[in-house]
């Protein structure tokens, strides 16, 4: 019996999107093996030219979030699920995963944002942003050290971006 790639990336997004929305960590037992599959199965698939596809997803993965990784906006768990993404399914998938994760955690953000912010915080939020419209400039808003605190668990949105990819794919 062959295992299918998209079963094997449903599983470890599955897997990721809970342990991070629970506990605020994607486990290297959950990454590691999953990059090793990934390349594994490319290469016992389309020998070395699968492998160096396996291997440019996993490099693009992981290099469009070091940034974010760099100043210390996500944690080294997310830039190796999504290196295991593309691992997995290769740099053009991997590339539509980032760009739907990008919105869906856009969106995450502003959700939490919403409902951990105090409601005079949001309040002075709304007229910052409203002010910055009218008049193009930002004047630079201090967020409550209690809303800086609160950690998104991106493995979520980097999960439902590949997720999305996959229906996209299928269709």
């Amino acid at each position: 019996m062959i295992i299918n790639e998209n079963a094997i990336l449903m599983a470890v997004i599955v897997i990721a999107a809970v342990i991070d929305y629970r506990y605020k960590k994607v486990p290297n037992i959950v990454t590691f093996p999953t990059i090793a599959t990934g390349l594994a199965m490319a290469f016992m698939g389309n020998g070395f030219i699968g492998l160096s596809v396996s291997t440019a997803g996993l490099v693009i993965g992981m290099a469009l979030l070091l940034l974010p990784y760099a100043s210390g906006g996500m944690g080294g768990g997310d830039v190796k699920l999504l290196g295991a993404i593309g691992a997995i399914k290769g740099p053009w998938f991997v590339f539509s995963s980032f760009l739907a994760m990008a919105i869906i955690g856009g969106l995450m953000a502003v959700i939490r944002m919403v409902f951990v912010m105090k409601k005079a915080d949001l309040r002075i939020l709304v007229e910052s942003v409203r002010t910055a419209y009218y008049t193009r400039s930002w004047s630079a808003t201090e967020i409550p050290e209690y809303a800086r605190k609160e950690r998104l668990p991106y493995a979520v949105a980097i999960s439902a971006g590949a997720a999305v990819s996959l229906l996209l794919e299928m269709r």
